[in-house]
């Protein structure tokens, strides 16, 4: 066994036991057993894959070391290297995750509140017609299908993506007109010209990395009808209550056997890969892997080799970051809180939208197009041991990016106020609680010269998008606007 620090990665982290393994061993399985669509066949020179890929929460591969990358960042680095490989019918687009804003006040707040999330959505959505754009005008026959990858909220992102392309279908990008924020986001777009492909004829498939909902739950979520195959990873020892994993497929087999969601021992970063003693991490990307490979008759993406150093292999105490803060009242009994709550509740509850627990049933007319087959499961690669290290706890970390190593001010302070808050039970203490922190925030030096700050950066973009949008013509083909927030 090597020689490792104690605690590397902040947290309590026990050794895995053989049943926690075994969970893997049988995902592993399982996975073998599903009959997933092969959306592109060598043999078809007009098919072409588009893996979107959607980032999970303080997940940057601008921002963090790539050792510190997590299992979406990881498959599009994959993905990305394809186009110097000379491979051109698999290309894709990679969007960050929530509450990794350079500005401390809006990275904080979408931390909390996800209010980037349709933005993010929306940006996913413009790459993957722009390359669509560059396929079609090589040949006008392609046919152009789309592999979502996500993690945590970049998951629910995909959810929601998959039901944006299904209503939209592909637009032109051609005079689109776009306005983004100061993260190059996009808050505003119209597009101009006809689709180039209709509604509901692209076929998907998703790859959720246990999907959590905090603050996006009033986004319309559930997989529309062009979803042909789903798997979801779900961590079985999450304990944090803002950390319940969203059920997009009901647990186990569903739509035959062509969608999975399953269980593997792990806390939720241990799933999307981003300790350092990641031996779960690995063995999780692994599972994916030969779900997003089994999508096309030639394997495009490489296991990556599996610590046998023991110590490697941990859970991690996740609710013991942010200095313990974090309740688990869901989590006493043992069992991870789940939920199935996928449409906006507002009108769920007026019954305008149908099946808000539900994913829409599959397409019949897509069905007959699709050939299904067992996944292929690749072996594990081996590798010499210690491949993966991290800097001992007496020296800074390699990881130095701005949205983890803020340092204190009157912001940070608030924001931990605000958190420990929610600890109450009491609605009414709660209120007043947090107006009493806003008032003192607002009230400081630093939180008068952030009103400014914000005002100037409104004006700023309003300002933008009134001299884009003027440079632009008026006219516009009508078209479907999507479900996603009602």
């Amino acid at each position: 066994m090597g020689t490792l620090d104690n605690n590397p990665d902040g947290v309590d982290a026990p050794l895995a036991n053989e049943s926690d393994l075994d969970s893997y061993r049988q995902a592993e399985e399982a996975i073998g057993k599903m009959q997933v669509p092969m959306l592109l066949n060598a043999a078809n020179p007009h098919e072409r894959m588009y893996v979107a890929a959607l980032d999970g929460t303080g997940n940057s591969m601008s921002k963090d070391s790539p050792e510190n990358w997590s299992v979406v960042a990881k498959t599009y680095e994959q993905v990305r290297a394809l186009k110097d490989q000379g491979v051109r019918n698999i290309a894709g687009g990679y969007v960050e995750g929530t509450f990794t804003q350079d500005n401390p006040v809006t990275r904080n707040i979408d931390g909390l509140t996800g209010f980037t999330f349709e933005r993010r959505v929306e940006t996913a959505y413009l790459q993957f017609c722009e390359q669509a754009k560059k396929w079609i005008d090589e040949d006008p026959q392609a046919q152009i299908r789309v592999a979502g990858v996500g993690f945590s909220r970049g998951a629910e992102e995909v959810a929601a993506l998959t039901r944006m392309i299904e209503e939209r279908g592909i637009q032109d990008p051609r005079g689109a007109r776009v306005v983004r924020d100061g993260e190059d986001l996009v808050t505003q777009v119209k597009y101009t010209n006809p689709p180039l492909v209709a509604p509901g004829k692209t076929m998907q498939a998703v790859l959720l990395y246990d999907p959590v909902a905090t603050g996006v739950k009033e986004h319309d979520r559930r997989l529309p009808p062009s979803v042909v195959s789903v798997l979801q990873i779900t961590a079985e020892d999450e304990a944090r209550d803002p950390f319940k994993s969203t059920n997009h497929i009901p647990p186990g087999w569903s739509d035959g056997m062509s969608s999975l969601n399953l269980t593997v021992a792990g806390c939720h970063s241990d799933i999307g890969d981003t300790y350092r003693l990641n031996g779960l991490g690995i063995r999780s990307f692994n599972l994916g892997v030969d779900y997003l490979n089994a999508l096309s008759d030639r394997p495009f993406l490489q296991k990556r080799a599996v610590p046998d150093d023991p110590a490697m292999s941990v859970i991690h105490r996740s609710e013991q970051h942010m200095s313990g803060l974090y309740t688990t009242f869901g989590y006493r009994d043992g069992v991870r809180d789940r939920h199935n709550d996928l449409g906006p509740s507002v009108l769920c509850q007026r019954g305008e939208v149908r099946d808000c627990t539900l994913r829409q049933p599959i397409d019949p007319e897509l069905e007959k197009q699709l050939e299904r087959r067992a996944v292929p499961v690749a072996p594990t690669p081996t590798l010499p041991q210690h491949t993966e290290s991290w800097a001992p706890l007496d020296q800074p970390p390699s990881r130095q990016a701005a949205h983890t190593q803020s340092k204190a001010s009157a912001l940070d302070a608030s924001i931990d106020q605000l958190y420990a808050a929610t600890k109450s039970i009491d609605g009414a203490a709660w209120l007043k609680e947090s107006q009493a922190v806003t008032s003192r925030f607002l009230g400081s030096a630093e939180g008068q010269s952030w009103q400014q700050e914000v005002k100037a950066y409104e004006q700023a973009r309003q300002d933008e998008a009134q001299v884009l949008l003027a440079q632009q013509t008026p006219e516009a083909p009508s078209q479907k606007p999507h479900s996603m927030r009602m």
